[in-house]
């Protein structure tokens, strides 16, 4: 398989793109990223045996020159040439009950957050797709995680709770 994610990058920043956002898990638990908590991974479970989303991290670093600037929620920096820092999706869709929706929230999908908040730069921003089974209470678990590792980090409107901007749904239209 060829990629190459300082080519992404360029064609990012030649297209005018000041950031990047990447779905870095799946909504059936594949994570595009080397994880310690699941197997179920690009690196552990496919023969392409890479990390996309570290490759990826790592051309965005190599690409912005003032690194004090980016933040969480992938993206943002300054320079001549347009940076490109990282983002990251997260899709929350679980079906389960509850007392299974809490163990998979505090022993995979909480961890796993916190892998990426950690293990891939600043991160300018995080999207969580879709607040389904969400309590404003497991929605704040998640904003503390996301602010306590990178307090500049922007989070979505989708998580259960009030995020620091609001997105829309899939289908959903703006009223003005």
């Amino acid at each position: 398989m060829r990629f190459n994610a300082d080519e992404w990058v360029q064609l990012a920043e030649d297209a005018g793109m000041k950031y990047i956002v990447i779905t870095s898990k799946h909504h059936d638990g594949f994570a595009l990223y080397g994880s310690k908590v699941s197997k179920y991974n690009i690196v552990d479970a496919t023969p392409f045996k890479r990390d996309v989303l570290k490759e990826l991290a790592d051309a965005c670093a190599r690409r912005v020159c003032d690194s004090g600037s980016t933040t969480p929620r992938r993206r943002t920096g300054t320079s001549r040439a347009v940076p490109a820092t990282r983002g990251i999706s997260v899709p929350m869709r679980k079906r389960t009950r509850v007392a299974p929706m809490n163990k998979y929230l505090r022993e995979k999908a909480e961890p796993q957050v916190r892998e990426l908040l950690t293990g891939y730069g600043p991160v300018c921003l995080i999207w969580f797709d879709t607040p389904r089974m969400m309590t404003a209470d497991r929605g704040q678990r998640f904003m503390d995680i996301v602010h306590s590792l990178q307090p500049a980090c922007l989070i979505d409107g989708r998580l259960g709770t009030a995020g620091d901007y609001r997105s829309m749904g899939t289908t959903a239209f703006p009223t003005r």
